[in-house]
């Protein structure tokens, strides 16, 4: 508990903050790799490209629910959507 309190009051001590962003960088290129793949599959012909989208889909979903979610639970600002989310739209007149 008293590490924990310390992390608190002087978090630039701690370098577990940079660790997980930069598990988050690896991550974000990984989602920007299947974004290609999505542009590539979309060019396949309907029957072929219908399955590949279910698999890439997949693999998605289990990337923000299993791998960054977690990180981003941990650390909001790590969040890159975060801002967008937190805004409130009277805010952003």
């Amino acid at each position: 508990q008293a590490l924990k309190e310390w992390q608190h009051k002087k978090p630039e001590l701690f370098v577990k903050r940079v660790y997980d962003q930069a598990r988050l960088d690896i991550y974000e290129r990984m989602g920007e790799a299947m974004s290609e793949a999505t542009s590539i599959i979309c060019t396949l012909p309907e029957n072929e490209r219908t399955a590949h989208l279910h698999g890439l889909g997949h693999m998605m979903g289990h990337l923000w629910l299993k791998l960054q979610l977690p990180i981003v639970r941990e650390h909001s600002d790590l969040d890159p959507d975060g801002d967008r989310f937190r805004k409130n739209p009277s805010e952003e007149r």
